[in-house]
């Protein structure tokens, strides 16, 4: 399941991005609200061997309503505006 799932799994096909802007996170939406395989932004340092573009700055602007206000993956952004709950 490991493997199928390594394949079938969302990417972004561009090797680097500067700026990536990202409209809403959320439990829903992954278990770290973004997700590190995705972006290429892991807690550890280490990838996973999960071909992820080099991204410098992400930005998030919203967080879903059925995460209910737990915004755990949001260490993982640069920057967030300041009243990105939606309510």
């Amino acid at each position: 399941m490991l493997k199928t799932s390594k394949k079938i799994m969302a990417k972004i096909k561009i090797p680097q991005i500067d700026v990536l802007i990202i409209d809403e996170i959320g439990k829903d939406i992954s278990g770290d609200c973004l997700d590190p395989n995705i972006v290429g932004r892991f807690s550890d340092k280490k990838s996973n061997n999960v071909k992820a573009p080099l991204v410098k700055v992400i930005i998030v602007l919203r967080l879903t309503q059925k995460s209910h206000g737990n915004a755990n993956g949001v260490g993982y952004a640069d920057i967030t505006v300041k009243n990105y709950l939606i309510k």
